[in-house]
């Protein structure tokens, strides 16, 4: 008697048919929201990115400049030389 393995029958599915819609509000194209702050800004407020789906960065320009502030200042505590006692 030769055992055998259960195989699961996959069906496939067509997911254009049986995906839920969400009810999403209708999004302003000359718009996005910060991944930050989460406020929604108009595009200039983006820098550009053209591997992002818009052609624009995530952070808006107020959050990338803080970030790159607080990252600069990161490395300059890292790169100070540290003094010996005697």
């Amino acid at each position: 008697m030769v055992k055998r393995k259960k195989t699961a029958a996959k069906k496939k599915v067509d997911r254009k048919t049986t995906s839920k819609k969400k009810a999403t509000r209708k999004q302003d194209p000359k718009s996005k929201q910060c991944a930050r702050c989460l406020k929604r800004k108009p595009l200039d407020s983006f820098g550009k990115n053209p591997r992002m789906k818009l052609g624009r960065k995530s952070y808006c320009r107020d959050c990338s400049s803080e970030l790159q502030r607080e990252w600069n200042e990161e490395q300059r505590e890292a790169q100070k030389p540290k003094r010996k006692r005697r």
